[in-house]
């Protein structure tokens, strides 16, 4: 819960036909709580927050803890089971866009719910205050909600009072589904609800399900895309007859820029007859424009069920026809780009010399190095550069055996790191030098080992070193 408009405002729980019917009873004495009020030496109260059917909703910290919190006070004694049913289904559901319930508490005969404060606005109130939002907007809290719908519906839990005062929009923007006072596990057969929101069959009685969740969830988008309701009615008679005749404005109608796969989706999601609507949330998420519920469980950090990645590979934005023509032309290049490289690889491969020459090779160049010790020992490793895209030669030797750290045990360029007694030897596929890396052993730092010579190595490397003038250094040496 969060932020909502002073107690003294007009609210979304105000209206009639906003407000929640749910059984009456004997009233809970009035609570008059003020800012810096200790309740059970734990919940400092810091603002009221709102009204609900149910009770009022207060912002308080949580000293124990250190955060702020939602609490959730019952207006009626004889809502008690129904508060702890909220808090035993709310736990079941756990999602980035579903407001999460912590705790039932009773602190000096006061009964009420601990949930997570989510500073920002409810939808209700940030549609009147600027009317429909942009479509890029729009499509973003759509799907956001559809996400915390579907994840309650995963859970068999239905909402039952979806509606734009029970949706959060935080801080950053992102929608968070709220108040699960009214949901149920499984199908209920009862009135409870906002009438404004409630599907036809659920006004004629029949039993709350996840149709009429969907019901409920195109009301709630045909807002967000319109900036006002589906049904203008002045009494419930009027509101089902209205509904059982779709006498609804279409959203293009009101507005140019709503998307048409967005009024598609609406217009299913209205339609009088549940089994004409879409089957469940998730099939909304797929045909929202950039809809993917595969997408959004793996950036919600959620492990996609075998089903939901099933119904993702069976979905898509293309005719079956078009798809099935891409896909073989994307596999004809895909063949022809392996029989292009494999030639490339064959001509190559054809020019690297013999595996055993290179190795006489790279010994060779390490004889002139001064390295005369026997390896312990060695291999080759032919691989190709990543910017010439030619294959070239890496010879390596040890005085000690070499244990490389992968997975598969192959001995690759730097797989185990050069140390002591180790040597690396780059050649080219003709056998020229490129460069060679040799580690030696540990040594008297007294001991004198000479002036390099750097002929040979030039000369191994293809150059003639006539052609070359000795330049001094400019790096001094790593100690």
């Amino acid at each position: 819960m969060s932020k909502q408009p002073p107690a003294d405002e007009p609210t979304a729980y105000r209206s009639p036909e906003e407000t929640p019917t749910v059984a009456g009873g004997e009233a809970v004495p009035s609570r008059q709580f003020t800012p810096g009020q200790v309740l059970g030496g734990r919940y400092r109260i810091v603002s009221l927050i709102g009204r609900g059917g149910m009770g009022e909703v207060y912002r308080a910290d949580d000293l124990k803890i250190g955060h702020s919190v939602a609490l959730k006070f019952l207006s009626h004694r004889e809502h008690v089971q129904r508060l702890y049913e909220e808090v035993r289904i709310g736990r079941e559901v756990s999602h980035p866009n579903v407001c999460r319930l912590y705790d039932a508490a009773e602190v000096d005969g006061q009964i009420f719910i601990t949930m997570e404060f989510i500073d920002g606005e409810d939808l209700a109130s940030l549609l009147r205050r600027v009317g429909r939002l942009p479509p890029e907007k729009g499509l973003a809290l759509s799907r956001d909600i559809c996400a915390g719908v579907a994840a309650a519906h995963e859970k068999g839990v239905i909402h039952r009072d979806l509606k734009p005062a029970n949706v959060m929009v935080d801080g950053r923007g992102r929608a968070r589904v709220t108040d699960f006072g009214l949901a149920v596990a499984g199908e209920v057969s009862d009135r409870s609800g906002t009438p404004a929101y409630m599907a036809p069959e659920q006004l004629q009685g029949a039993a709350s399900s996840v149709a009429s969740d969907v019901y409920a969830v195109g009301l709630v988008l045909y807002e967000i895309f319109t900036g006002r309701r589906a049904f203008d009615a002045r009494s419930l008679h009027d509101l089902l007859a209205r509904q059982q005749a779709s006498e609804f404005i279409r959203p293009s109608s009101l507005t140019r820029d709503v998307p048409p796969a967005v009024e598609r989706v609406i217009v299913r999601c209205l339609d009088p007859d549940p089994t004409a609507r879409p089957v469940s949330v998730k099939d909304i998420l797929r045909e929202l424009p950039g809809g993917d519920p595969l997408a959004a469980a793996i950036a919600a950090g959620e492990t996609p069920t075998p089903a939901m990645v099933a119904a993702a590979a069976r979905t898509g934005d293309l005719p079956a026809l078009t798809a099935w023509v891409l896909l073989a032309l994307a596999l004809s290049g895909l063949l022809t780009s392996a029989w292009i490289s494999r030639r490339t690889l064959l001509a190559q491969v054809s020019d690297l010399k013999a595996p055993d020459a290179l190795s006489e090779r790279a010994r060779e160049i390490l004889a002139l190095a001064g390295v005369k010790e026997r390896p312990a020992d060695r291999g080759l490793i032919v691989q190709l550069e990543p910017f010439t895209g030619r294959l070239s030669a890496v010879y390596r030797q040890s005085t000690l055996p070499m244990r490389p750290r992968n997975a598969n045990g192959t001995l690759r360029v730097f797989d185990p790191p050069l140390d002591r007694g180790m040597a690396n030897v780059h050649l080219d596929a003709d056998g020229r030098l490129s460069r060679f890396m040799i580690a030696p052993p540990v040594i008297d730092r007294a001991v004198d080992v000479g002036e390099v010579v750097w002929t040979p190595f030039l000369s191994a490397a293809g150059y003639d070193p006539r052609t070359l003038t000795a330049t001094a250094s400019e790096w001094a040496a790593a100690i």
